[in-house]
């Protein structure tokens, strides 16, 4: 009875920790742009892990691809899938502005 309880009191420590982690896992949500310039910007679309960068150039769809990314503590690391543009994969900084705004690298991107 004494091993039974140790091991139920062991698997809910185990479990509230687990779940600690999990909530303290960031992800964004929405869709966000850089400010247009001659119709041209780039638009990121977060869904839970998942993110959909498009390129626009003059206002059409020049390019788009799904990635996931994951948020560190002032950085975030986008995976492309294997392909053509799996080069782009990397480590960037990351914040997130007092206006909502996200600064990626050396771009800003506002809430659309």
């Amino acid at each position: 009875m004494k091993n039974t309880l140790r091991i139920a009191a062991t698997l809910l420590l185990l479990c509230l920790i687990g779940g600690a982690f999990a909530a303290c896992t960031k992800t964004l949500s929405g869709t966000y742009r850089t400010d247009e310039v001659l119709g041209s910007y780039t638009e990121l679309k977060f869904s839970g892990s998942k993110v959909t960068i498009n390129v626009y150039a003059v206002g059409t769809l020049a390019s788009g691809t799904e990635c996931t990314y994951e948020l560190k503590d002032t950085s975030i690391v986008i995976t492309v899938p294997d392909g053509e543009s799996a080069a782009l994969s990397g480590e960037l900084a990351f914040s997130e502005n007092d206006d909502g705004s996200l600064k990626i690298g050396v771009l800003t991107f506002h809430k659309a």
